[in-house]
């Protein structure tokens, strides 16, 4: 694993750009068809597509023909449905029985401005209207999230290695119970590190944080503190950086070790986290 001062350094060197260069939209495209490939082939994304896009002649960055064929035919939702609920009878279906799905389950697809989302809209490939096909995207994103993050099971789970109040902290929906599961994960390891300390001389006690709302997980302290509290083979507590203030610097060491733990635990496929010369992206 890189120390600290070799990122830092590497990141000296690149230029990372600002916030206002940044381009989102493209970064979130890349993101979400990744994640649903990673669904559609149970993690083994094939080779050729974990870069989804490519740039032709005339420089115009292009969604990879493959990928372009199999939005528009429904394949990739079908398999994606198909290992989330191990259930066969997904196979076969068109757009409008995965919006039909995904609205019987209660998610509800943002509707673009620029077109409806039909079954018409969403077969063309000349161009692919990729705007829509993400609004899909993200309701099967939402419908994964629903599933997963069940908040009476998360509750369960987490009575199982740490104290919880049924009266006080029952989550009401997922992203609650994503925030009780991470911050009670990160108070456990927080326990466990002053166990150690204790009986040691020279122990600097880390400042792990409370989550508030999710998005707080950016700088990549807590995801580095759940991976260290359930891998600690993998991950010890003294490489995670604890700053607080955390720096961009600070940021980007923290997800270059849950780069690295994702690489030495074989998951690099189901992590989506990359570092370029003028950007990190994920």
């Amino acid at each position: 694993m890189e120390s600290k001062e070799e990122i830092e350094e590497f990141y000296d060197c690149h230029e990372i750009c600002s916030y206002e260069e940044y381009d989102t939209s493209s970064a979130r495209e890349k993101a979400s068809i990744l994640w649903l490939l990673s669904k559609a082939f149970e993690g083994e994304i094939p080779a050729d597509l974990m870069e989804p896009f490519y740039r032709d002649q005339d420089n115009i960055r292009r969604l990879k023909p493959k990928i372009v064929h199999s939005l528009a035919n429904a394949e990739l939702y079908c398999l994606a449905l198909v290992n989330i609920y191990a259930d066969p009878n997904y196979h076969n279906l068109d757009h409008q029985g995965i919006v039909q799905v995904l609205t019987r389950k209660g998610i509800n697809l943002v509707q673009s401005r620029e077109a409806p989302l039909t079954e018409t809209t969403l077969v063309q490939t000349a161009p692919i209207r990729l705007n829509l096909h993400m609004a899909v995207i993200d309701g099967i994103m939402s419908l994964y999230i629903k599933e997963v993050l069940i908040p009476e099971k998360i509750f369960e789970v987490v009575k199982k290695f740490s104290s919880v109040d049924a009266s006080s902290e029952m989550p009401s929906n997922s992203e609650e119970a994503a925030i009780l599961w991470i911050n009670k994960c990160c108070k456990a390891l927080e326990q466990e590190i002053r166990l150690e300390c204790s009986s040691e001389e020279e122990c600097r006690l880390p400042k792990i944080p409370v989550l508030q709302n999710i998005l707080d997980i950016c700088d990549g302290c807590c995801i580095a503190a759940i991976l260290c509290y359930y891998c600690p083979n993998f991950l010890r507590w003294q490489d995670i950086c604890w700053n607080d203030p955390m720096s961009l610097g600070d940021s980007i060491y923290n997800l270059q070790l849950i780069r690295d733990f994702a690489q030495s635990a074989y998951l690099e496929k189901l992590i989506f986290l990359t570092f370029r010369g003028h950007s990190v992206s994920s």
